[in-house]
């Protein structure tokens, strides 16, 4: 009789447990007025999912924190490996390419819009979301959700700019360019244009550029990029200037010399750069 109630009571524990694990990995669906959160996201005002609509927005905040769990599932859902290496052999423009197009993604970008929406509920979910940054399928979605969460998540940002990881790197400055008034990281950005990596580079360059702060001390900086090894840097690094207009004056005689760069790319954006600063500085 005691084996027996053994026996039950270490299967009512095994079942618990699974129950436990069950829950983290499937966290319950938030509902509000009837409908799933999942059915929210889908209304969007057009075809973008994370164009929501304001009844959409109005009950995910509504739903509170209870909706982050779900979320954060829906942005770290991706496709088996053996499928996405399966696109990469194939190849773009091939059939299986065509075929084989990833299943999640709008799902990963409607988690995000839904993160986006939570406002102020929303910075618990940067840790999670930093981690996030990692992967090839989710550093998008990732970086759209910390880009929403806006000043909260910076400090965990700029730690993730030292990661060893290229690709987390890039993820962190794209997340920060999301942001579009980060002001606090210029200083790890600015550190970010001698990154051992272009790509590194070339992000640090258009975020400075879209955050349009500190011309005095940030325009000098993408200057020395203008000598950048890699084309795409020097090209975008002119792009980056042109966007500071007329305070970026100091930078025409550098970006004529480009007009000989090697690269089409290059000459043509450091061409628009000097053309829409010489614009806006003769009407000054």
């Amino acid at each position: 009789m005691k084996k027996r109630r053994v026996i039950l009571l270490c299967v009512a524990a095994i079942c618990g447990a699974i129950g436990f694990l069950r829950g983290c990995l499937n966290p319950a669906e938030p509902v509000w007025q009837g409908k799933k959160l999942s059915q929210w996201l889908t209304e969007c005002d057009s075809g973008d999912p994370r164009d929501l609509s304001e009844s959409a927005r109005t009950a995910i905040r509504a739903m509170g924190a209870n909706a982050l769990p779900y979320l954060l599932r829906m942005i770290s859902t991706t496709d088996s490996k053996s499928k996405m290496k399966l696109r990469e052999w194939a190849g773009k423009g091939s059939i299986i390419w065509r075929w084989t197009t990833p299943s999640h993604y709008n799902s990963r970008i409607s988690g995000a819009a839904g993160i986006e929406a939570l406002g102020e509920d929303a910075p618990p979910a940067t840790p999670e979301l930093i981690k996030l940054l990692n992967g090839e399928e989710t550093e998008y979605p990732a970086a759209l959700g910390l880009g929403a969460i806006g000043r909260p998540a910076v400090p965990l940002l700029l730690q993730t700019l030292t990661n060893q990881s290229a690709w987390t790197r890039m993820a962190a400055v794209q997340a920060l360019n999301f942001m579009h008034g980060a002001e606090q990281a210029i200083p790890d950005l600015l550190r970010c244009l001698d990154d051992p990596d272009p790509g590194v580079r070339e992000g640090a360059a258009i975020a400075l550029g879209d955050m349009q702060k500190q011309p005095d001390r940030v325009v000098p900086r993408l200057m020395e990029r203008l000598a950048d090894t890699n084309s795409t840097v020097r090209a975008d690094a002119a792009l980056a200037i042109g966007l500071f207009e007329a305070q970026a004056r100091m930078a025409v005689p550098k970006l004529i010399e480009l007009q000989d760069d090697v690269s089409e790319e290059v000459r043509q954006k450091a061409a628009a750069a000097v053309k829409k600063v010489g614009a806006v500085s003769t009407n000054q």
